[in-house]
């Protein structure tokens, strides 16, 4: 029998949340392997706030290449295992926030955008360059028992890492760690698993309602090569943007039931419209095809 259930509302970490996540460092004569679990342990309040505290148990293999009197080289390999806080966290309104031992507070992830928004919005320390090149896609739901999630695909990078972020948790390659490899291209950070109340993610059935705006049925929207043309009783306003979130048009009706948006000049991609027409909003995605 198949069970399923809606639980968006219940909050994304609570003393339980445990990630096991792993990173590398290939050098020119030190390679680093670490595998890290990230766990809360006591909670503390601050201006009034209440934080979890982050904890961060490590097991580092280090691998340092040197060299005999000869000039032979060989290996030693260093065992390192360290327990450190590494901040305190707090969640509000679909953001994660991280006080860190200096006492400086930063967001690091806002779970409250839809598809087709700049990574650098959704999670701001993911080093990913230029700013606004890369953008969380399409999604689809994972499980965390039968807690849904959703689990955004990024777009492709210069130096890629992260292949999702998923909703809660993080990206793929770790809580807390970047999204895009260009600050260390010899580095490799990967999400291990992640575990809620007993609870793997990725296991589990689960649902999650859509929480998608209704089309305007006031206004007919009609796609050709190189146009697309809104009809309505109203006036329109009108504006297109890219995967990556720029804005490449803003126009409004000249007539009272329709206008004509040409994109001839539009490379082949995926592109989102966003309006309204008599007050009421309106959104949707198009596709331009080139051939030649």
């Amino acid at each position: 029998m198949l069970f399923s259930f809606s639980l968006s509302a219940q909050n994304y970490l609570n003393p339980t949340a445990r990630w096991v996540q792993t990173f590398y460092y290939s050098g020119f004569t030190t390679n680093t392997t670490c595998r890290s679990t990230l766990y809360f342990q006591g909670d503390t309040t601050v201006n009034n706030l209440l934080y979890y505290k982050l904890f961060d148990n490590s097991v580092c293999l280090v691998t340092t290449t040197q060299f005999d009197s000869l000039g032979e080289p060989f290996q030693v390999v260093d065992t390192n295992i360290s327990t450190l806080l590494r901040g305190y966290i707090r969640e509000e309104s679909r953001k994660v926030y991280l006080l860190d031992i200096n006492g400086t507070e930063a967001m690091r992830y806002n779970f409250g955008y839809p598809d087709f928004t700049s990574v650098d919005l959704v999670a701001p320390y993911g080093t990913c360059q230029p700013a606004n090149s890369v953008s969380i896609t399409t999604h689809d739901t994972v499980c965390i028992g039968n807690i849904g999630r959703k689990r955004w695909r990024v777009s492709m990078s210069q130096y890629p890492l992260a292949q999702y972020i998923i909703e809660g948790v993080g990206p793929s390659s770790g809580f807390l760690a970047p999204t895009c490899r260009n600050g260390c291209p010899e580095c490799g950070y990967n999400l291990l698993n992640f575990v809620l109340n007993g609870d793997t993610l990725c296991q589990g059935t689960c649902s999650i309602p859509l929480a998608i705006t209704p089309e305007n049925p006031e206004v007919e929207i009609i796609q050709t090569q190189n146009e697309l043309t809104f009809k309505s009783d109203g006036m329109i306003e009108l504006e297109i943007f890219s995967i990556n979130g720029s804005l490449l048009k803003h126009q409004s009706s000249q007539h009272n039931n329709q206008m004509n948006c040409s994109f001839s000049e539009f490379p082949s991609g995926i592109y989102i419209y966003r309006g309204n027409s008599n007050g009421k909003p309106f959104q949707g995605k198009f596709v331009v095809a080139r051939t030649d």
